[in-house]
Protein backbone atom coordinates (compact mmCIF):
# COMPACT_ATOMS: atom_id res chain seq x y z
CA UNK A 1 0.00 0.00 0.00
CA UNK A 2 1.20 3.75 -0.62
CA UNK A 3 -1.06 4.72 2.29
CA UNK A 4 -3.20 3.89 4.87
CA UNK A 5 -6.40 2.52 3.61
CA UNK A 6 -9.66 3.35 5.36
CA UNK A 7 -11.53 0.65 7.09
CA UNK A 8 -14.57 2.66 7.61
CA UNK A 9 -14.64 3.63 3.44
CA UNK A 10 -13.83 0.02 3.07
CA UNK A 11 -16.60 -0.93 4.76
CA UNK A 12 -19.55 0.96 4.06
CA UNK A 13 -18.53 0.27 0.07
CA UNK A 14 -18.85 -3.47 0.67
CA UNK A 15 -22.29 -2.51 2.68
CA UNK A 16 -23.76 -0.25 -0.82
CA UNK A 17 -22.37 -2.82 -3.63
CA UNK A 18 -23.87 -5.50 -1.72
CA UNK A 19 -27.07 -3.56 -0.92
CA UNK A 20 -27.30 -2.36 -5.00
CA UNK A 21 -26.35 -5.88 -6.54
CA UNK A 22 -28.81 -7.61 -4.01
CA UNK A 23 -31.63 -5.16 -5.62
CA UNK A 24 -30.20 -5.71 -8.91
CA UNK A 25 -30.38 -9.41 -8.56
CA UNK A 26 -34.31 -9.04 -7.32
CA UNK A 27 -35.40 -7.02 -10.62
CA UNK A 28 -33.18 -9.36 -12.82
CA UNK A 29 -35.10 -12.39 -11.41
CA UNK A 30 -38.67 -10.17 -11.37
CA UNK A 31 -38.83 -9.56 -15.05
CA UNK A 32 -36.44 -12.65 -16.06
CA UNK A 33 -33.62 -10.37 -18.01
CA UNK A 34 -31.06 -12.72 -18.13
CA UNK A 35 -29.56 -10.78 -20.85
CA UNK A 36 -28.69 -8.25 -18.06
CA UNK A 37 -26.59 -10.13 -15.63
CA UNK A 38 -23.58 -8.44 -17.03
CA UNK A 39 -24.05 -5.38 -14.31
CA UNK A 40 -24.61 -8.06 -11.57
CA UNK A 41 -21.17 -9.76 -12.60
CA UNK A 42 -19.43 -6.50 -12.02
CA UNK A 43 -21.47 -5.58 -9.06
CA UNK A 44 -20.53 -9.01 -7.23
CA UNK A 45 -16.66 -8.60 -8.25
CA UNK A 46 -17.09 -5.27 -6.33
CA UNK A 47 -18.34 -6.39 -3.39
CA UNK A 48 -15.84 -8.97 -3.36
CA UNK A 49 -13.66 -6.81 -3.91
CA UNK A 50 -14.14 -4.49 -1.49
CA UNK A 51 -14.91 -7.23 1.39
CA UNK A 52 -11.37 -8.02 0.49
CA UNK A 53 -10.23 -4.53 0.86
CA UNK A 54 -11.98 -4.08 4.18
CA UNK A 55 -10.64 -7.48 5.62
CA UNK A 56 -6.83 -6.12 3.96
CA UNK A 57 -7.34 -2.46 6.02
CA UNK A 58 -6.83 -5.15 9.44
CA UNK A 59 -4.07 -7.27 7.82
CA UNK A 60 -1.78 -4.77 5.75
CA UNK A 61 1.09 -7.57 5.23
CA UNK A 62 -1.69 -10.09 3.89
CA UNK A 63 -0.48 -9.69 0.18
CA UNK A 64 -3.42 -12.58 -1.24
CA UNK A 65 -6.24 -9.69 0.41
CA UNK A 66 -3.98 -6.82 -1.21
CA UNK A 67 -4.09 -9.00 -5.16
CA UNK A 68 -7.77 -9.79 -4.67
CA UNK A 69 -9.29 -6.12 -3.92
CA UNK A 70 -6.76 -4.74 -6.58
CA UNK A 71 -8.07 -6.96 -9.33
CA UNK A 72 -11.77 -7.14 -8.91
CA UNK A 73 -11.67 -3.26 -8.41
CA UNK A 74 -9.58 -2.62 -11.81
CA UNK A 75 -11.15 -5.60 -13.79
CA UNK A 76 -14.98 -5.12 -12.39
CA UNK A 77 -16.31 -2.01 -14.19
CA UNK A 78 -15.76 -3.87 -17.76
CA UNK A 79 -18.77 -5.86 -16.78
CA UNK A 80 -20.66 -2.77 -15.89
CA UNK A 81 -19.51 -1.23 -19.55
CA UNK A 82 -20.37 -4.57 -21.10
CA UNK A 83 -23.96 -4.54 -19.76
CA UNK A 84 -23.97 -0.65 -21.25
CA UNK A 85 -23.35 -2.24 -24.37
CA UNK A 86 -25.85 -5.06 -24.45
CA UNK A 87 -28.32 -2.25 -23.70
CA UNK A 88 -28.25 0.26 -26.56
CA UNK A 89 -28.39 -2.83 -28.74
CA UNK A 90 -31.82 -3.67 -27.15
CA UNK A 91 -32.54 -0.01 -27.65
CA UNK A 92 -32.20 0.34 -31.10
CA UNK A 93 -33.49 -3.15 -32.29
CA UNK A 94 -36.62 -1.77 -30.40
CA UNK A 95 -37.14 1.15 -31.79
CA UNK A 96 -35.24 1.01 -35.10
CA UNK A 97 -31.72 0.03 -36.86
CA UNK A 98 -32.18 2.87 -39.05
CA UNK A 99 -31.74 4.70 -36.22
CA UNK A 100 -28.11 3.33 -35.89
CA UNK A 101 -24.31 3.92 -37.33
CA UNK A 102 -24.27 0.09 -36.83
CA UNK A 103 -26.86 -3.05 -37.10
CA UNK A 104 -28.11 -3.59 -33.25
CA UNK A 105 -27.06 -6.81 -33.71
CA UNK A 106 -23.25 -6.41 -34.01
CA UNK A 107 -23.51 -3.07 -31.41
CA UNK A 108 -22.86 -5.01 -28.39
CA UNK A 109 -20.50 -7.50 -30.14
CA UNK A 110 -18.32 -4.53 -31.45
CA UNK A 111 -17.89 -3.04 -28.35
CA UNK A 112 -17.72 -6.57 -26.25
CA UNK A 113 -14.94 -7.54 -28.54
CA UNK A 114 -12.84 -4.28 -27.91
CA UNK A 115 -13.74 -4.89 -24.01
CA UNK A 116 -12.69 -8.69 -24.19
CA UNK A 117 -9.29 -7.79 -25.73
CA UNK A 118 -8.76 -4.69 -23.34
CA UNK A 119 -9.88 -7.42 -20.59
CA UNK A 120 -7.46 -10.13 -21.49
CA UNK A 121 -4.35 -6.86 -21.75
CA UNK A 122 -5.48 -5.95 -17.95
CA UNK A 123 -5.82 -9.34 -16.87
CA UNK A 124 -2.02 -9.53 -18.12
CA UNK A 125 -1.08 -6.33 -16.18
CA UNK A 126 -2.73 -7.13 -13.31
CA UNK A 127 -1.20 -11.06 -13.26
CA UNK A 128 2.16 -9.12 -13.82
CA UNK A 129 1.73 -6.89 -10.59
CA UNK A 130 0.43 -10.09 -8.47
CA UNK A 131 3.79 -12.07 -9.47
CA UNK A 132 5.65 -9.42 -7.82
CA UNK A 133 7.47 -11.28 -5.04
CA UNK A 134 7.03 -10.80 -1.38
CA UNK A 135 9.22 -8.52 0.23
CA UNK A 136 10.90 -8.35 3.67
CA UNK A 137 14.23 -7.13 5.62
CA UNK A 138 16.01 -9.90 4.15
CA UNK A 139 15.48 -9.38 0.90
CA UNK A 140 18.59 -8.95 -2.00
CA UNK A 141 19.09 -6.36 -3.86
CA UNK A 142 18.55 -8.58 -7.15
CA UNK A 143 14.79 -9.59 -5.13
CA UNK A 144 14.10 -5.85 -4.86
CA UNK A 145 14.86 -4.83 -8.34
CA UNK A 146 12.93 -7.56 -9.90
CA UNK A 147 9.64 -6.78 -7.70
CA UNK A 148 10.27 -3.14 -8.71
CA UNK A 149 10.77 -4.19 -12.76
CA UNK A 150 7.29 -6.55 -12.57
CA UNK A 151 5.48 -3.47 -10.91
CA UNK A 152 6.57 -1.33 -13.86
CA UNK A 153 5.41 -3.90 -16.15
CA UNK A 154 2.61 -4.63 -14.40
CA UNK A 155 1.73 -1.06 -14.40
CA UNK A 156 2.55 -0.09 -18.32
CA UNK A 157 0.30 -3.40 -18.99
CA UNK A 158 -2.21 -2.26 -16.86
CA UNK A 159 -2.09 1.61 -18.81
CA UNK A 160 -2.11 0.09 -22.21
CA UNK A 161 -5.40 -1.94 -21.60
CA UNK A 162 -7.29 0.85 -19.94
CA UNK A 163 -6.25 3.10 -22.47
CA UNK A 164 -7.94 0.65 -24.86
CA UNK A 165 -10.88 0.51 -22.98
CA UNK A 166 -10.85 4.28 -22.61
CA UNK A 167 -10.96 5.30 -26.47
CA UNK A 168 -13.45 2.18 -27.16
CA UNK A 169 -16.07 3.51 -24.44
CA UNK A 170 -15.66 7.10 -26.02
CA UNK A 171 -16.81 5.78 -29.13
CA UNK A 172 -19.48 3.80 -27.75
CA UNK A 173 -20.84 7.21 -26.25
CA UNK A 174 -20.62 8.86 -29.38
CA UNK A 175 -22.78 6.26 -30.73
CA UNK A 176 -25.62 6.91 -27.82
CA UNK A 177 -25.33 10.41 -28.68
CA UNK A 178 -25.41 9.33 -32.26
CA UNK A 179 -28.61 7.44 -31.58
CA UNK A 180 -30.53 9.80 -29.74
CA UNK A 181 -29.90 12.42 -32.51
CA UNK A 182 -31.31 10.40 -35.20
CA UNK A 183 -34.27 9.40 -33.10
CA UNK A 184 -35.16 13.04 -32.28
CA UNK A 185 -34.45 14.38 -35.97
CA UNK A 186 -35.59 11.44 -38.08
CA UNK A 187 -38.93 11.20 -36.18
CA UNK A 188 -38.80 8.23 -34.46
CA UNK A 189 -42.14 7.79 -32.42
CA UNK A 190 -41.75 8.79 -28.50
CA UNK A 191 -41.99 7.06 -25.60
CA UNK A 192 -41.10 5.45 -22.17
CA UNK A 193 -37.81 4.20 -23.49
CA UNK A 194 -36.92 7.55 -23.99
CA UNK A 195 -36.61 7.31 -20.06
CA UNK A 196 -34.39 4.70 -20.55
CA UNK A 197 -31.96 6.56 -22.67
CA UNK A 198 -31.46 9.37 -20.44
CA UNK A 199 -30.74 6.42 -17.75
CA UNK A 200 -28.29 4.99 -20.36
CA UNK A 201 -26.69 8.44 -20.66
CA UNK A 202 -26.14 9.04 -17.00
CA UNK A 203 -24.70 6.13 -16.44
CA UNK A 204 -22.31 5.56 -19.00
CA UNK A 205 -21.28 9.53 -18.13
CA UNK A 206 -20.40 7.87 -14.73
CA UNK A 207 -18.69 4.88 -16.20
CA UNK A 208 -16.49 7.55 -18.47
CA UNK A 209 -15.46 9.37 -15.67
CA UNK A 210 -13.79 6.35 -13.94
CA UNK A 211 -12.16 5.47 -17.26
CA UNK A 212 -10.46 8.52 -17.36
CA UNK A 213 -9.58 8.72 -13.74
CA UNK A 214 -7.59 4.95 -14.09
CA UNK A 215 -5.96 6.18 -17.13
CA UNK A 216 -4.76 9.25 -15.66
CA UNK A 217 -4.01 7.14 -12.34
CA UNK A 218 -1.82 4.42 -13.93
CA UNK A 219 0.05 7.47 -15.80
CA UNK A 220 1.40 8.80 -12.96
CA UNK A 221 3.35 5.47 -11.82
CA UNK A 222 2.40 3.57 -9.15
CA UNK A 223 3.79 6.41 -6.20
CA UNK A 224 2.18 9.25 -8.36
CA UNK A 225 -0.21 11.75 -6.66
CA UNK A 226 -3.67 9.98 -7.52
CA UNK A 227 -2.69 6.41 -6.37
CA UNK A 228 -1.08 7.62 -2.82
CA UNK A 229 -4.49 9.72 -2.42
CA UNK A 230 -7.23 7.09 -1.56
CA UNK A 231 -9.66 9.85 -1.37
CA UNK A 232 -9.67 10.30 -4.92
CA UNK A 233 -10.13 6.21 -5.68
CA UNK A 234 -13.24 6.47 -3.57
CA UNK A 235 -14.80 9.51 -5.32
CA UNK A 236 -13.74 8.48 -8.89
CA UNK A 237 -13.67 4.81 -9.35
CA UNK A 238 -15.92 3.06 -6.69
CA UNK A 239 -18.70 5.83 -6.00
CA UNK A 240 -18.99 6.49 -9.60
CA UNK A 241 -19.03 2.46 -10.56
CA UNK A 242 -21.33 2.05 -7.66
CA UNK A 243 -23.77 5.00 -9.36
CA UNK A 244 -23.66 3.80 -12.59
CA UNK A 245 -25.11 0.14 -11.47
CA UNK A 246 -27.24 2.08 -9.46
CA UNK A 247 -29.22 3.57 -11.86
CA UNK A 248 -30.82 0.79 -13.19
CA UNK A 249 -32.71 -0.22 -9.36
CA UNK A 250 -35.27 2.28 -10.94
CA UNK A 251 -34.84 2.28 -14.39
CA UNK A 252 -34.54 -1.68 -14.87
CA UNK A 253 -34.43 -2.14 -18.99
CA UNK A 254 -37.83 -4.08 -18.70
CA UNK A 255 -40.17 -1.34 -17.33
CA UNK A 256 -38.94 0.60 -20.37
CA UNK A 257 -38.91 -1.72 -23.38
CA UNK A 258 -40.27 -5.41 -23.58
CA UNK A 259 -38.32 -8.21 -22.42
CA UNK A 260 -38.58 -9.81 -25.93
CA UNK A 261 -36.04 -8.48 -28.35
CA UNK A 262 -38.32 -9.14 -31.48
CA UNK A 263 -41.04 -6.89 -30.70
CA UNK A 264 -40.85 -2.90 -31.66
CA UNK A 265 -41.74 0.29 -30.99
CA UNK A 266 -45.46 0.65 -32.05
CA UNK A 267 -45.95 -3.42 -31.75
CA UNK A 268 -46.39 -3.47 -28.34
Amino acid sequence: WSYTPSFPAALVAVILYALVTALLIGRMFQFKAWWFIALILGGVMETLGFGARARNTQDLNNESLYKMQLACTILAPIFTAAAEYILLGRLMDYVGARFSLFRPALVAWIFITSDAISFLIQVGGAAALLARPDLNSNSTAAQVQKAQNLLNLGDNILLAGLAINLASFVVFVMQVSYFDYKTRTAGAPTGRWRKLLYALYGSTALVLVRQVYRVIEFSQGWFGFLPTHEAYFYGLDSLVILLASAVYVWYWPNRYIPGDKLVRLGED
